[in-house]
Formats: C-alpha cells, structure tokens, sequence
C-alpha cells in the first residue's frame, strides 16, 4: 500500500519505521501520479537535506533518515506489494511517542512536503 508504514523491531533504544513515500502509477493523497523517474529526482534532492519532521510541523530530533532507497525490482513488505520504482524510508525513532502513534496505526503514512511545478 503506497504510504503505508511498518514499524520494525525495536534496537539500541531505537525504533525502526519503513514506509513507501512515492509508488510509480499511483495517485497520492493530493491526487498526483509520478513517473519512477520523477520518484528518482524527488528521492535525489531529498537526500541532499534529509530533514524529519512529525506531521509537518518542524523538526524531531529523534527522528533520522536512516536508509532511503529506491526499489529495483518488485517485492513484498510486510504482507503489501512494493512495486519497483517506489522511494522506501527507513526512519531511526527515539521517540517513543511517536513509535507508539506507528504502532497503533495513528500514523499511518510517510509525506513527500514540498512544492511542485509542472513546466
């Protein structure tokens, strides 16, 4: 499911969150649809500031990016297909208020924050 978050096990006081944040063909929650190479670029210019947030207000300093990938192939996480192409995050969170919104499905998704501009 595009979006969805997993939270993994718990290690060295951290919780480990995945989720899909842009699946190629499939419409967002602002009614977009993006190429695998429009996945890329996005994905691209995110690693260069790598900044966390919780609901788009500010930063949490106990939220890290600490895997961000682009699929190469076709897979399943957790029981949900992640089709290639899709931008995966794994976020380290010490915050276990957080953990616990992932946990209870409170959080359900990761968020692409920005702009866009069709030339």
């Amino acid at each position: 499911t595009p979006g969805q978050t997993v939270a993994g096990s718990q290690a060295d006081g951290a919780w480990m969150i995945y989720g899909g944040v842009l699946t190629p063909g499939i419409t967002d929650e602002d009614g977009d649809v993006f190429s695998a190479e429009v996945i890329t670029q996005a994905a691209h210019a995110f690693a260069e500031r790598m900044k966390v947030g919780e609901m788009h207000v500010g930063q949490n300093g106990n939220l890290t990016v600490a895997e961000s990938y682009l699929v190469p192939i076709d897979f399943i996480l957790e029981g949900h297909p992640v089709p290639e192409g899709s931008w995966i995050v794994g976020i380290a969170c010490k915050d276990p208020a957080v953990a616990e919104k992932v946990a209870s499905g409170e959080y359900a998704g990761l968020s692409v924050r920005g702009k866009a501009w069709v030339a």
